[in-house]
């Protein structure tokens, strides 16, 4: 239907009409260096629509796309209206480089293009961008609690339960994982009341402190689960 500007397969049948296609199609934003992806190296200024990202790939491809993100789980969708051509990636991590890498291979492919390895430099991205994410620790603190003190249920309407839970490790020392519904981490000491774990290739830290006079741990703060958040707090039930 994108490809046929709102006609279906059949290049009969209309299911958007042409104003209403080329209303979804009209450029709104455009977007700053800071916010653009590798790819736009071979492209103009990377324009933005009603949900759909907009440029002109190498000088003469006009190509739209959009994204969508879960924990866990990517997807890109991207037509090339003059090439006629749609790429669909469906991978299983939230990491948008490998998306966005597959497209503009397969894209590369068909429009005879193989001076550019997409794999390797959005690899190049991925690495600098979590180095860039790496926070700075500080040697040699301990948690101020024993670990049983941080078990616990912990609750935030809209992501339901967190369990954090004492469990061994093979040598048969003490740790802490961390469960919401089938997502589970295990968690490893970084600094103070501060555990990490390592979930769909991203580092998130997990900041436990006390909000009562009791001194009890009833609040986290998982505030790297979904960074465009800020802070994402559960508090203590159990």
């Amino acid at each position: 239907m994108m490809l046929g500007k709102g006609l279906a397969q059949d290049g009969k049948t209309r299911v958007l009409s042409e104003e209403t296609y080329n209303e979804i199609l009209r450029s709104r934003v455009v977007f700053p260096n800071w916010i653009r992806t590798p790819s736009s190296i071979f492209s103009a200024d990377q324009l933005y629509a009603q949900g759909w990202y907009q440029m002109i790939y190498r000088k003469k491809h006009r190509v739209i796309h959009h994204d969508g993100i879960f924990p866990g789980y990517i997807t890109l969708f991207a037509f090339f209206p003059d090439d006629d051509l749609a790429i669909a990636a469906s991978i299983n991590q939230s990491s948008e480089s490998t998306s966005h890498a597959a497209v503009y291979d397969l894209a590369d492919r068909f429009l005879g293009y193989r001076d550019v390895d997409w794999g390797e430099v959005y690899g190049k991205l991925t690495d600098s961008s979590r180095a860039k994410k790496q926070p700075k620790r500080i040697e040699g603190t301990h948690p101020s609690r024993p670990l049983e003190a941080f078990a616990g249920n912990y609750q935030l309407k809209g992501y339901g339960t967190l369990r954090i839970e004492l469990a061994k490790n093979d040598n048969g020392e003490p740790v802490l994982n961390a469960s919401i519904g089938e997502i589970e981490c295990p968690l490893k000491h970084a600094q103070y009341d501060t555990f990490a774990c390592r979930l769909f290739g991203n580092n998130i830290d997990f900041t436990f402190f006390s909000t009562v006079a009791s001194k009890t741990i009833d609040k986290v703060n998982v505030g790297d689960f979904e960074p465009s958040l800020g802070e994402v707090i559960f508090s203590r039930v159990i």
